[in-house]
């Protein structure tokens, strides 16, 4: 399958995933500790995207033009700070309000995530040749984990 189709693909299950965690629980959750994972992961959000605004563009042999790698900020810590974030945060809107068909989007979401981020990754590795180096030291969106 062509790489561009496939991350549209991936794309579109996460958004009816999403879509469906949304449309069927409360928006506002009452529960503290659920918030706070929302809040974390909307501040983990921001701060990757500032941290992409900030960096100044690296140009890189053999890599598409206007691509570069960004390895300061969350990025130090773990390659996939936003798709870590929006897992915090759906994952607050699901145990805010548990529900099995609410559970399965979830699940949804994580292995679409997942698969997506391998596809990335490999997309990475063959455009940007210090992205193996940076493999190395950081991980993929659970720090100490995974």
């Amino acid at each position: 399958m062509h790489t561009d189709t496939k991350s549209l693909i991936f794309l579109i299950l996460q958004i009816l995933a999403v879509a469906f965690i949304l449309a069927t629980g409360p928006f506002f959750l009452q529960n503290i500790p659920f918030l706070l994972m929302q809040i974390i992961g909307l501040l983990l959000i921001f701060w990757a995207l500032l941290a992409k605004k900030v960096n100044k563009p690296v140009h890189l042999p053999n890599a598409p033009k206007g691509s570069f790698l960004v390895m300061q900020g969350p990025y130090e810590i773990i390659r996939h700070p936003i798709y870590a974030g929006l897992l915090l945060i759906m994952a607050g809107f699901v145990e805010g309000y548990l529900s099995l068909p609410r559970f399965m989007a979830f699940a949804v979401i994580l292995a679409v995530t997942i698969l997506k981020i391998e596809h990335d990754e490999k997309i990475l590795k063959e455009t940007h040749h210090e992205y193996e180096k940076y493999q190395k030291h950081t991980y993929r969106f659970i720090p100490y984990l995974y």
